[in-house]
C-alpha cells in the first residue's frame, strides 16, 4: 500500500514539473519561435577560430520579453569577452539590439550558469566573476553587476582581485591574493565574495540560473543549418533552464 501510495505522489509531482515546464514555455512560444527566425540577426560571425560561442534565452529584466543574449570568448584563457543582446520588441513582432554600457574594456565573463541577483525597484542585477588574463604570474578578477533595463545593459565593478605570482629568487615564486575595493582600499576575502550583498543591502537575494549553449568556430554552422524544429526545442530549453527564483 505505501509503495503505491509513493508511486501515486512521484507521479504527481512528475505531472506538476511537467505542466510547469509547458505553463512557462507555452506562453512564450511565440516569442521563441520569432527569435529562432531572426537567426541571422543575432547570430554571431566566426571569423575567430579560437574563440567560442555562446546563446542563451533569458528574461533579465523580467518584463515577459525574452531575449536572446550572444557571447563570444577568445584570447587566451578565454580572457576577452564580446556580448551582443536582442530582445522582443513591445509589439513582439521584431527583435531590438540592446544598447550596452560596459565598465572596462571588454564584456563582463557571463559563461557562468548561476549568478546571484539582487531585485533593487523592479530591476534585477546579476553578479558574476570576471577574469582578465594578464601574464603567467597575473591573474585579475572582478565582481560585476549586469543589468538590463528599458533596453539598455550596464556594468558596475563591486570588488576586485588580484592573483600575482613574486618571485623569490630566481627559480622560485610565491603566489599573493589581494582583494581591494573600487577605490583601491584593502578588503578581506569574505568582503570580496559578497560583494553583491554588500552593495545591494536590503535587496530581494535569489540565485539566477542560466540555459548557456555553445559552438565553436568549427560546428557553430550547425546553428544555422538546424530545422526549424531542432533550432526552436534548443531555444527553448535554454530558455526552460533560465530561472530567477532559488533563495541564497
Amino acid at each position: 500500500m505505501k509503495k503505491r501510495i509513493f508511486a501515486f505522489v512521484l507521479a504527481a509531482v512528475l505531472v506538476m514539473c511537467l505542466f510547469s515546464g509547458c505553463k512557462k514555455t507555452g506562453k512564450m512560444d511565440a516569442q521563441i519561435e520569432l527569435i529562432s527566425e531572426n537567426i541571422e540577426t543575432w547570430a554571431m560571425s566566426t571569423e575567430n577560430e579560437n574563440a567560442t560561442y555562446s546563446y542563451g534565452v533569458t528574461d533579465m529584466d523580467q518584463n515577459g520579453r525574452l531575449e536572446i543574449v550572444a557571447f563570444k570568448m577568445y584570447g587566451k584563457m578565454s580572457a576577452v569577452t564580446e556580448i551582443t543582446c536582442y530582445e522582443v520588441s513591445q509589439d513582439k513582432k521584431s527583435l531590438e539590439k540592446c544598447d550596452y554600457a560596459k565598465a572596462g574594456d571588454t564584456h563582463v565573463d557571463i559563461e557562468s550558469e548561476t549568478a546571484q541577483c539582487f531585485e533593487v525597484d523592479d530591476q534585477f542585477y546579476y553578479v558574476f566573476e570576471d577574469r582578465t588574463y594578464d601574464s603567467a604570474s597575473a591573474d585579475y578578477y572582478a565582481k560585476v553587476a549586469i543589468t538590463l533595463k528599458d533596453g539598455k545593459i550596464t556594468e558596475e565593478v563591486l570588488a576586485n582581485k588580484a592573483k600575482l605570482a613574486v618571485a623569490i629568487d630566481d627559480e622560485n615564486y610565491e603566489e599573493t591574493i589581494t582583494y581591494t575595493d573600487t577605490q583601491g582600499k584593502a578588503i578581506t576575502e569574505a568582503q570580496y565574495e559578497n560583494a553583491g550583498v554588500d552593495r545591494f543591502d536590503g535587496a530581494e537575494k535569489t540565485i539566477a540560473a542560466f540555459g548557456w549553449f555553445g559552438y565553436s568556430s568549427t560546428n557553430h554552422a550547425d546553428l544555422m543549418s538546424y530545422s526549424t524544429e531542432k533550432r526552436n526545442e534548443i531555444l527553448k530549453d535554454s530558455y526552460l533552464k533560465f530561472t530567477v527564483d532559488r533563495e541564497f
